[in-house]
């Protein structure tokens, strides 16, 4: 076998496993509905309570981020470092699901979508 064919038989595999961990991510369809309010903690979770006073649970895992406490606080985090914390106003783009609100798009803090 030549060195060109080997190089193939190992290089290819890997690009297209590469090439599908980006593609996954696309695939999934993203609801464009967005979610405002301060984060709350309630049994150790971190909601999201509306101006209606309304909970809305947050799957976070689904999201990419993770719940977490730091220095006694519940804060809300992702492989670059802490996003949001207790009693910060955040805006969640995504849309509800049957775990709770999956934000997948747009995720900031302390502005209001007005």
């Amino acid at each position: 076998m030549s060195p060109r064919r080997t190089t193939l038989r190992y290089v290819l595999p890997g690009v297209a496993f590469i090439i599908s961990l980006g593609l996954g991510s696309c695939a999934q369809v993203c609801p464009n509905a967005l979610l405002e309010g301060t984060l709350i903690e309630q049994d150790g979770e971190l909601f999201v309570a509306t101006e209606h006073d309304v909970l809305q649970r947050v799957d976070w895992p689904a999201s990419g981020y993770q719940v977490r406490e730091v220095d006694g606080r519940l804060v809300v985090a992702h492989w670059l470092g802490v996003k949001a914390g207790e009693g910060d106003f955040v805006s969640l783009g995504g849309g509800e699901y049957e775990t709770g609100w999956r934000a997948c798009s747009s995720f900031t803090i302390g502005e209001t979508g007005e």
